[in-house]
């Protein structure tokens, strides 16, 4: 969805996001009727044939085989639609693990939010630099954003980010049980408009949000859903952010 698309009523959405305009009610009104595809779906038809750097490529070590037998693991998709994908993350272990186990190489241990990760980032020119359910386990997300693009930005054209949706159907169905089901190192959710707001207190210029799907359920169930999301897409699992540096 361009951000020509997404209407604030009364408002315009560049001013409320930089601070020019406050409504403390502020009416964000997005489009409906359109599929809300699956994530992995999502993101590998926007980097197809494209230069990309995966952040946080190897998820959780305890993780990793069980999505692979899934296919469900990210980086392996990534890497066989993308002209190039490097992996960077900054757990030593895990990167041994993918590299040692399962023979993954063009992967590297590096804090991208340490000089020291110019020498690999500025190996080649990046469409894009992903960012994949990395910000909510972030402290401080807008200065990590800025961090990287003070860094690396004259190596990277844009960033994709995805985060979890606030408004995920699951969350409403726990809150109704007084229960919540959390990621234990999870920091933050996020709603589309505060992922927007992040992005541009980052310096960033957004173009475009999207919802997609975490989850792909088979058969009915899967049917029911897609229908449900596309009259109600805040309903989402996850939220696709691209913004240029």
């Amino acid at each position: 969805m361009r951000v020509d698309d997404i209407e604030t009523p009364g408002h315009s959405l560049s001013a409320l996001l930089t601070g020019a305009e406050f409504d403390e009610n502020a009416g964000i009104q997005f489009k409906r009727g359109e599929n809300v595809e699956d994530r992995i779906d999502l993101l590998c038809r926007m980097v197809a044939g494209k230069n990309v750097i995966h952040l946080g490529f190897c998820d959780h070590l305890p993780s990793i085989a069980a999505r692979r037998a899934a296919g469900r693991w990210l980086h392996d998709h990534l890497r066989s639609k993308a002209k190039r994908c490097l992996g960077v993350d900054i757990n030593a272990e895990a990167v041994e693990f993918v590299r040692d186990k399962i023979g993954v190489d063009d992967i590297a241990c590096a804090d991208i939010t340490d000089p020291s990760s110019r020498a690999v980032i500025s190996s080649a020119r990046w469409d894009y630099l992903l960012i994949p359910e990395v910000l909510e386990h972030i402290g401080n997300p807008v200065q990590f954003l800025r961090s990287i693009v003070s860094l690396h930005g004259a190596n990277i054209g844009a960033l994709i980010i995805t985060v979890p949706n606030a408004f995920r159907a699951g969350s409403f169905r726990n809150a109704l049980r007084g229960v919540e089901t959390i990621n234990s190192d999870h920091r933050f959710y996020f709603t589309p408009y505060t992922i927007m707001k992040i992005a541009m207190d980052a310096g960033l210029k957004i173009q475009s949000l999207s919802f997609a799907q975490f989850s792909l359920p088979g058969g009915p169930a899967g049917a029911v859903k897609n229908m449900i999301l596309r009259r109600a897409p805040m309903f989402s699992e996850n939220l696709v952010l691209i913004a240029s540096v």
